[in-house]
């Protein structure tokens, strides 16, 4: 009997030890406007609320004229409209973030450590702080960083080659060439060198309208595959389910990060 209860309470401990860390790693959804789903692989594709989690294993998609702010301690993100982000699985604990950044422009606020402790990648290159505010953007032909604040080490995936761009500077890599990827100045340096942590108003209120490495577009580069999803894909009504006509594409791409 001592034994049995000893079992059940180790597998308790398990279970709990397991939801904390899960919580640890989630990401909290504190605004959005419009359409934004949460997809974990093998389950119905979610519409998400204000209040949901962004977890270890999820795919965050934000359609036309739609965005999702996010926080997590001290740190923030905001996810632009047409965009694509996924939390690796295996990949995120206490001491490390990554991400995997699909499509779209995404802005990120990091808390300042000491050691390199958060990385967003892309199919194209990789970027890594210590700490900073910077933005990115993927499109299907290449992957740009733009930094407010702090310093952002970009790498090159294709080609052994790395940079460090200060607040102020942009760079946009691709896989075309083998060269060392340029450094550019941004138009604009207001607000340059100020962190606001969590704050997501203050975050867009400063930096939003100074994204420069957007591509200028009068309409949504996904626009026709978004209403295909939208036809093909089943929803549930109050709860905001739909079912994922990619979803074997998106567990690989949760579990690896990509491709």
């Amino acid at each position: 009997m001592k034994r049995i209860v000893l079992i059940i309470l180790s597998v308790y401990l398990s279970s709990f030890n397991t939801a904390i860390s899960a919580e640890t790693n989630s990401w909290t959804i504190v605004e959005l406007t419009g359409k934004v789903s949460i997809i974990r692989p093998g389950y119905f594709a979610r519409l998400a609320n204000v209040g949901d989690t962004f977890s270890p294993g999820e795919i965050l998609k934000t359609k036309f004229k739609s965005h999702a702010s996010l926080v997590k301690g001290k740190e923030s993100l905001i996810v632009q409209a047409d965009s694509q982000l996924i939390l690796p699985k295996g990949k995120n604990s206490r001491e490390q973030t990554n991400f995997f950044h699909r499509l779209g422009t995404i802005l990120f606020s990091v808390e300042k450590r000491n050691a390199q402790h958060f990385k967003v990648e892309s199919r194209y290159g990789a970027a890594l702080v210590k700490g900073t505010t910077f933005a990115t953007n993927v499109n299907t032909s290449d992957f740009a960083v733009q930094v407010f604040e702090g310093q952002v080490n970009v790498s090159k995936k294709s080609f052994q080659a790395t940079v460090d761009l200060n607040a102020g500077e942009k760079t946009r890599i691709d896989n075309l060439s083998n060269s060392q990827p340029n450094v550019s100045s941004t138009l604009s340096t207001n607000n340059t060198n100020q962190n606001f942590g969590n704050d997501v108003k203050e975050l867009a209120k400063a930096y939003l309208s100074q994204i420069e490495i957007t591509p200028s577009s009068t309409t949504s580069p996904n626009q026709s595959t978004q209403d295909n999803e939208n036809n093909s894909g089943s929803s549930n009504g109050s709860n905001g389910n739909s079912s994922s006509s990619n979803s074997g594409n998106d567990k690989s791409n949760a579990n690896s990060g990509g491709s």
